[in-house]
């Protein structure tokens, strides 16, 4: 286990591949460089002779933007990076945004809006496509593939987008902390039925 431990794993705002470090899109991050390991980009909030609190953050385009919150022990750290104020500023209205975006998609969710207007279409948009129901060729679905599993759902685009997301940030959380034994195993297959009957 490292020594950087998450605090809490979902902000609701939302996987780590190793080969796939966070960091290449137009966002602009503070970086924590550490002794050992890749960098953790994101936003630093505390910046003690201890310790080192930030949000990690990951994102790629169509998956969901996960935000973790890391505390890292000042000597594991060789250097910390910060953005401008200006910039710094622009990423925390970013993640602000986020959080507003993932609580207007919970509360759409919640009131079981019948005209399905629930799911977020701003920066973080979930690649989703059509694809048939397992066993009833007729019968259309939607399905979304992670690095770590396949999500095939026959439910609201709301609730499917929402259990992508949580979804997302669990594997992202074993994969960080618990390494799999088998990096190229099938991705798992997970149904979301709207019904028992299904």
């Amino acid at each position: 286990m490292p020594r950087s431990v998450p605090l809490a794993i979902c902000l609701l705002l939302a996987p780590l591949h190793a080969a796939d470090p966070p960091g290449g899109d137009e966002w602009k991050y503070d970086v924590v460089v550490r002794k050992e390991g890749e960098p953790l980009r994101g936003l630093v909030i505390e910046d003690g002779p201890k310790r080192v609190k930030l949000y990690w953050i990951w994102r790629k385009s169509g998956k969901p933007t996960l935000v973790f919150a890391e505390i890292v022990p000042r000597v594991d750290i060789r250097r910390v990076v910060l953005l401008d104020d200006a910039d710094r500023e622009t990423l925390r209205q970013r993640l602000d945004a986020l959080k507003r975006e993932r609580a207007v998609l919970a509360d759409h969710l919640r009131a079981l809006d019948p005209r399905g207007k629930g799911a977020s279409k701003a920066a973080d948009a979930l690649d989703f496509r059509e694809t048939a129901w397992p066993g009833d060729d007729k019968a259309k679905a939607l399905e979304y593939r992670s690095t770590y599993f396949r999500l095939v759902a026959n439910t609201r685009p709301e609730l499917a987008q929402l259990a992508a997301i949580h979804l997302e940030q669990v594997y992202a959380a074993y994969s960080r902390f618990l390494p799999p034994k088998a990096p190229k195993a099938t991705p798992t297959t997970i149904l979301l039925t709207r019904s028992l009957a299904d």
